[in-house]
């Protein structure tokens, strides 16, 4: 018998190398973007380290254009990661179901996925924070594999019952 298999990963950090291409995104528009806030939706940090909400969402909104461009010029294809080809395998494979989460803005992880060759549609949750993902993940279903760049990533995992792998931020091709 063959069973389906349920996968669910995180974008930046795991598909792409995105670090040095966000961070020059908000340095475009005068941030420098602390270390603590990376894997974090801009929502969480950028508020507080401008001073206003409505300062923020202008300064995040020109920065996601910005980014968008970015990505657009080919930065996608130079910055994919090893998973981002397994990612395609098992959108290909009649049996297993994949899904992205991300903290990025929607219109961004929709323009990385398409730039990888990958579905859009399997895009679930974009802006989300860690924690709330283990919610969505026991939506999908009660088993399945998380990926993630970040090891925070395996509490949502562990208590929606799904296994983990952690995918470090510094893997390359070449290793």
């Amino acid at each position: 018998m063959v069973s389906a298999s349920m996968w669910c990963t995180d974008i930046d950090g795991v598909l792409i190398d995105s670090r040095e291409l966000v961070k020059e995104s908000y340095r475009s528009v005068g941030i420098e973007m602390p270390i603590e806030a990376w894997g974090h939706p801009w929502k969480q940090w950028l508020p507080a380290f401008v001073g206003s909400y409505e300062d923020a969402e202008k300064l995040h909104s020109k920065k996601t254009e910005m980014y968008t461009e970015v990505l657009k010029s080919g930065a996608v294809r130079d910055n994919a990661l090893p998973f981002a080809m397994i990612a395609r395998a098992l959108e290909r494979d009649p049996v297993s179901q994949v899904y992205y989460v991300t903290g990025a803005a929607e219109k961004t992880a929709i323009t990385i996925l398409s730039e990888l060759g990958l579905n859009p549609k399997n895009l679930i949750a974009s802006s989300i924070a860690t924690t709330p993902r283990a919610d969505i993940l026991k939506k999908l279903s009660p088993y399945g594999v998380y990926v993630d760049d970040r090891i925070e990533g395996q509490v949502p995992a562990q208590d929606a019952g799904w296994k983990f792998i952690w995918a470090k931020q510094d893997w390359h091709w070449n290793q």
